[in-house]
């Protein structure tokens, strides 16, 4: 496992890794923890895409806060003041979870383009959300 840096709302996720040998025609497992909860939309939707044009059986591990615990309840409200106030920057985004989890997951890794682009099948196994795209 190699760990690159990367200003995910100023470049492209794909790019940096590509600078450190990464080889975008292999697949590929990428661990994104403690990640989502920091960017902008933009920066979340891009990356999921470039994901998305992985090879198969590539996957994506990420950890994220719902949008309507974040904004809509005083833990979530209190938790964005705290990491603010103690780690200098704050909570940005949440995913919307609702009604229905996966399909408005789907959203996010399709290009605005093709929206009938196959991207795969969004899974969850034990309590952590998977990309997976089927072999051929």
């Amino acid at each position: 496992m190699t760990f690159v840096s990367c200003e995910f709302n100023r470049q492209s996720w794909l790019d940096a890794v590509k600078e450190h040998g990464f080889d975008p025609e292999r697949r590929a497992f990428i661990p994104w923890e403690g990640v989502t909860m920091y960017l902008d939309e933009h920066a979340i939707q891009s990356t999921l895409r470039a994901v998305s044009t992985l090879p198969a059986d590539s996957r994506i591990a990420f950890d994220f806060m719902s949008r309507e615990w974040l904004e809509g309840t005083l833990a979530g409200r209190m938790a964005r003041w705290s990491v603010q106030a103690t780690y200098g920057e704050p909570f940005t985004f949440g995913f919307p979870i609702m009604p229905d989890f996966s399909s408005r997951l789907s959203d996010y890794s399709r290009s605005r383009d093709s929206l009938s682009t196959a991207t795969g099948q969004w899974a969850t196994r034990g309590g952590r959300l998977a990309l997976r795209r089927p072999g051929p």
